[in-house]
């Protein structure tokens, strides 16, 4: 348990610097609608050992919107990142120079890449600790 609260510990603190990224990346429709919203941060899981039965339940249902919201978040940024995949293969070179287009698009695929995966590690770091607070509020064993 312990290491999953350190990795969730360092996970954690990039979320704001992934949101305002994500935000400004898929924002197609304005400044004050992003594309593709990023979830609200999911809330600390309880120490199963200790916690109340009541306190589980409400983390359960933290966890399940927490990964709905992210799931639908990611299928909204795979189709804003295969949208830029395609303009960046189908971008030519002007007299054997990237475009400035280009550039931006290779670097906002990048940035994107990398919110997609940290988003991924944050849902599956979540998962496990949850599962592992189950587990020790059920008083199993590892």
């Amino acid at each position: 348990m312990f290491r999953t609260i350190i990795r969730l510990l360092v996970i954690v603190p990039v979320w704001l610097s992934l949101g305002q990224v994500a935000m400004a990346s898929t924002n197609t429709q304005g400044a004050d609608s992003p594309r593709c919203q990023l979830p609200a941060r999911a809330g600390p899981v309880p120490d199963g050992a200790t916690a109340s039965k009541e306190e589980m339940m409400a983390a359960k249902d933290m966890v399940q919107t927490f990964v709905s919201q992210g799931q639908a978040f990611l299928e909204c940024l795979s189709e804003e990142i295969d949208r830029i995949e395609k303009s960046i293969e189908s971008t030519t070179l002007v007299d054997g120079q990237k475009p400035q287009q280009l550039l931006d698009d290779e670097d906002k695929y990048r940035k994107l890449i990398q919110i997609h995966d940290s988003i991924v590690t944050y849902m599956q770091t979540l998962a496990a600790a949850f599962n592992k607070a189950v587990q020790d509020f059920q008083g199993e064993d590892e």
